[in-house]
């Protein structure tokens, strides 16, 4: 019983975390900031944000000696992961639609089930496998519509492809640290060294990170607030009760939710092979989390 009540738990949270992470491209395609500029902020004020809701809640950061030496390589590499997740998928919108963006950065789960056995000897189930293929079934058909496109759509199809390879090495670090952190310890110091990577690249870019209108600003702030800090974080708190399969697989909802947004604010059309491929991808997730459940929640 204490597994099913844990498991519903952390599908209710991670619900919420899909439904703040859907609300990311468009605020990104609303922002005027440079791609990596936009990255910056979201990881910084994000981490900022993460801090300020342990502090206010007694769960402060585990700051102290006893913090596990061996968990700095893999939350600085887990902080560079993140980086280059951040800066090419947000970089991937300047030239492809948000449905076909959305949907191929979340392909993910195809190397993070690749490199779950080898790195942290967590076995994929059958049933898995079949979430994954239809969820990836459902990828192929919304992105279909851009190979008529020209070079610049599948520029950013490249882009957001390279997004999910970043993306998958940020899940799997962050599997192999949580189950030795607090959630607010990992998640603030992944953030800090993502802010720190993206800054740095910027400054060798002469990327601009200030001299903003505070229409500008309020955006990166929204961003930060809702994507970065519900969304990425309820994913982080989750990294600690399920396999990262099972949470990238989940991760997939947010292209349905990102389309929808973009057809309500943006008025991008959602043509019938795109609404197809929404509902092949949220089968996978179903069928991954029934998976999930019949073995109970991981580590």
């Amino acid at each position: 019983m204490e597994e099913t009540t844990s498991l519903g738990k952390a599908l209710a949270i991670l619900t919420l975390g899909v439904a703040a992470m859907s609300s990311a491209s468009v605020l990104i395609r609303l922002c005027p900031a440079p791609a990596t500029t936009v990255a910056v902020y979201r990881v910084a004020l994000g981490a900022l944000l993460v801090l300020a809701a342990g502090f206010a809640s007694g769960q402060r950061p585990a700051f102290r000696s006893d913090f596990p030496g061996f968990a700095v390589p893999w939350i600085a590499a887990s902080g560079l992961f993140l980086a280059a997740h951040f800066a090419t998928w947000i970089s991937s919108l300047d030239f492809t639609s948000v449905a076909s963006s959305v949907v191929l950065v979340q392909t993910s789960p195809v190397f993070v089930a690749l490199l779950s056995k080898p790195v942290l000897h967590e076995r994929v189930k059958p049933l898995q496998w079949v979430g994954i293929g239809l969820a990836l079934l459902g990828t192929l058909v919304i992105a279909g519509a851009d190979l008529s496109g020209g070079p610049e759509p599948l520029k950013g199809d490249l882009l957001a492809l390279l997004g999910a390879l970043a993306g998958a090495g940020y899940w799997i670090c962050g599997r192999r640290v949580r189950k030795h952190l607090d959630t607010v310890t990992y998640a603030s110091l992944t953030y800090a060294a993502a802010a720190l990577a993206l800054l740095l690249f910027a400054a060798g870019t002469h990327t601009p990170v200030v001299g903003f209108s505070w229409r500008t600003y309020a955006l990166l702030l929204a961003i930060a607030i809702f994507p970065q800090g519900l969304g990425h974080t309820s994913f982080n708190w989750s990294l600690k009760h399920l396999s990262a399969t099972s949470v990238s697989v989940f991760a997939l909802g947010e292209p349905v939710g990102a389309t929808l947004l973009a057809y309500l604010i943006l008025h991008e059309g959602v043509p019938l092979g795109r609404a197809l491929g929404a509902l092949l991808v949220l089968a996978g997730v179903v069928l991954v989390f029934r998976a999930e459940g019949g073995s109970g929640t991981a580590g």
